[in-house]
């Protein structure tokens, strides 16, 4: 890369909507698990690369499933009205919150401790995590929330 290349700067694809935000979300995850299940046994680095890619996106969609520590700016079930562009009633949100709130107790605090940054306890206890547990519960919710809340560019089944 030319110094003319980092003077540019990159960015993420452009987001043509707040519910594209959620999509963007969704395919990560799905990709980074796609590539860690396919990645070589023998290359640690990458296999840790992806899989930490993987915990982060993982990290983002159960906190916005679950709607807590909704903050004014956050994009969560908390305020459906921010992303899905209509208006969207409790019942509906309901099950999304409940599913998000038990994936968010089960692993939110320890995937922050594990990413967050450098820490006492990162180096003092060793995590093990097992992805394909977890991504078969988040598509669960993956699956209905494709259903309810339907937008164009989301193919859960296309793999990247």
């Amino acid at each position: 890369m030319t110094m003319t290349g980092l003077a540019q700067g990159h960015s993420r694809r452009a987001k043509e909507s707040h519910r594209d935000t959620v999509t963007y979300e969704i395919d990560m995850l799905k990709y980074c698990f796609d590539r860690w299940q396919s990645a070589p046994i023998d290359d640690e680095m990458y296999r840790d690369f992806c899989l930490e890619g993987y915990l982060l996106h993982y990290r983002n969609l159960v906190r916005f499933f679950s709607g807590n520590h909704h903050d004014r700016d956050d994009l969560s079930m908390a305020k459906p009205g921010a992303w899905a562009g209509h208006h969207v009633t409790d019942a509906e949100t309901r099950p999304f919150k409940a599913s998000g709130m038990e994936l968010e107790r089960r692993y939110y605090d320890d995937i922050s401790g594990y990413l967050h940054h450098c820490t006492l306890r990162r180096a003092t206890t060793e995590r093990n995590w097992h992805p394909e547990v977890m991504h078969r519960e988040i598509m669960a919710i993956l699956e209905a929330f494709q259903v309810a809340f339907p937008p164009a560019s989301i193919d859960l089944g296309a793999k990247k």
